[in-house]
């Protein structure tokens, strides 16, 4: 076994057992679990409120404000985007159960925001493995 696959399977090890790691994975799935269970309720909102809250409080990310701002951009950039794609295609396109008022659900708002955090993630590790 080489020096540098040793240091390779060392920097993957370290990076799945980091603590940013297991707080990402750990947010991503709880959000994932609240969207199948209270899929049509203003509660699945609050939670994943509340799991952004979690994870940027306990994160060690030094560009949390550069996150949070990509996080809300893509939640309704991509929430607009895709009201209007619905929209456009005279609703052969929707969702079964749509938020008062509105052709989508409150959920999918904060869908894209994990997304951006998966995403981050996903990119960091692929990083930590050069």
């Amino acid at each position: 076994m080489s020096l540098n696959s040793t240091s390779k399977k060392n920097s993957i090890s370290n990076f799945i057992t980091s603590k940013e790691n297991v707080l990402v994975t750990l947010v991503i799935l709880l959000h994932i679990l609240t969207i199948m269970f209270l899929n049509n309720s203003i509660w699945s909102s609050i939670i994943s409120v509340l799991l952004l809250f979690i994870y940027f409080v306990n994160s060690n990310r030094t560009d949390k404000p550069i996150l949070l701002f990509t996080m809300i951009s893509f939640g309704l950039w991509g929430t607009l985007l895709e009201s209007f794609i619905m929209y456009k295609t005279n609703f052969c396109l929707k969702y079964r159960k749509p938020a008062d008022g509105l052709n989508f659900p409150l959920w999918l708002i904060f869908v894209y925001p994990f997304y951006v955090l998966g995403a981050t993630h996903t990119y960091a590790f692929f990083s930590s493995i050069k």
